[in-house]
């Protein structure tokens, strides 16, 4: 069988199912009524952390949403331990910038602060890109207040114009390839599986995943045929 799926599918696909009302909301046609598929607009979507869904639950309303789906990106899918600093956040902004600088002002200033840029030297460059589409997941070029959004981000010393070019980097980004195995096999397991470079179940069933191009059948079968899932205990 064809097309069963990659991780490089997941984050790239331009197409999704919906009724005449998805279609709306991405600003698509739709062939009829009824669930059906959509082809959305390959320039503004691109993959899963493209699609509503995904935007909308880290995202909110206000000014911007750069740190939530940055962090979301780089706590929760490259398997980073972030430790919250004890300070005011909002005071720390306020002494890197002034009060009316741009939300990629303040992330550039944000990442090159020693402290700060521990982790948002990283996740901030991802959540940016992802300014394209407001806290409802709709595609945007402008602020509510008028203001031009700036996407275009350098990520890894690469630069990239679009979400949908950071999302397609990921896909083939060794480290988010590492989370996604622990977190796949934790969630089957329903214990840690272990980071891949460390342990040898996670290991195996990422070579496998790798070997066979990023695919989720591949890792699927590697985990459940692995002794840590045969002989868990419920």
């Amino acid at each position: 069988m064809k097309n069963r799926g990659t991780l490089s599918d997941l984050l790239t696909s331009t197409g999704t199912w919906g009724t005449p009302d998805v279609a709306s909301y991405y600003g698509v046609t739709h062939p009829g009524g009824g669930v059906a598929p959509i082809q959305l607009n390959a320039a503004q979507r691109g993959g899963l952390l493209t699609m509503g869904a995904w935007l909308v639950s880290h995202g909110k309303k206000g000014r911007d949403n750069v740190v939530r789906r940055g962090m979301g990106v780089y706590r929760d899918a490259m398997c980073n331990d972030i430790k919250p600093l004890n300070i005011d956040l909002a005071a720390a902004v306020r002494e890197l910038v002034g009060a009316d600088a741009t939300i990629k002002e303040i992330a550039d200033a944000r990442g090159a602060d020693a402290t700060c840029g521990a982790c948002h030297s990283t996740s901030d460059p991802v959540g940016l890109s992802f300014e394209s589409f407001g806290g409802d997941g709709r595609f945007q070029t402008t602020y509510p207040d008028g203001k031009p959004v700036e996407a275009a981000v350098v990520w890894n010393n690469v630069p990239f114009d679009t979400a949908v070019q950071v999302s397609a980097a990921l896909a083939g980004d060794e480290q988010f390839q590492h989370c996604l195995v622990r977190r796949f096999g934790h969630f089957l397991l329903g214990a840690d599986f272990g980071a891949p470079l460390e342990v040898r179940a996670s290991a195996e069933a990422y070579k496998a995943f790798k070997d066979s191009g990023g695919s989720f059948e591949a890792l699927l079968v590697a985990i459940v045929r692995d002794p840590a899932f045969i002989e868990r205990r419920k």
